[in-house]
């Protein structure tokens, strides 16, 4: 498999996830978010299991069913790898400056309606059991 398709079922199964997540924490069926968004609920099913990745519109009007401005697709990766090492750092030699990182880390709502969305959903885990 190529390095872009490679990308693209990531991104697709990162979107799939996402609305999965969201559609159950606001309790709703597959049909409710289908109703909202004029799909078949086998079409949300289809985006569910990463199967299909909605045009970005359709990503944006997903995002903004459940309080987002839009879904970001890409971003500057290097800002948060960097972040990431640096928690992972803090995590061995200051746990309480790590705890303090991983709060405004996790304060940026934006990134959990991005394509970092499974990183972000790990580390709100995270801190729940730290």
């Amino acid at each position: 498999m190529k390095k872009e398709q490679y990308d693209q079922k990531s991104t697709d199964r990162i979107f799939g996830r996402f609305l999965q997540v969201h559609r159950k924490e606001k309790g709703w069926s597959l049909e409710n978010v289908g109703s909202h968004l004029h799909m078949s609920y086998s079409t949300v099913r289809r985006i569910e299991n990463g199967e299909l990745l909605p045009a970005r519109e359709q990503r944006n009007r997903i995002a903004q069913l459940f309080g987002y401005e839009q879904f970001l697709d890409r971003f500057d990766w290097d800002q948060w790898k960097e972040e990431l090492r640096e928690l992972r750092h803090l995590h061995v030699h200051d746990p309480v400056a790590m705890l303090e990182r991983l709060d405004a880390f996790l304060s940026r709502k934006n990134l959990n309606a991005s394509y970092f969305f499974a990183v972000f959903e790990l580390l709100k885990l995270y801190r729940l059991v730290y």
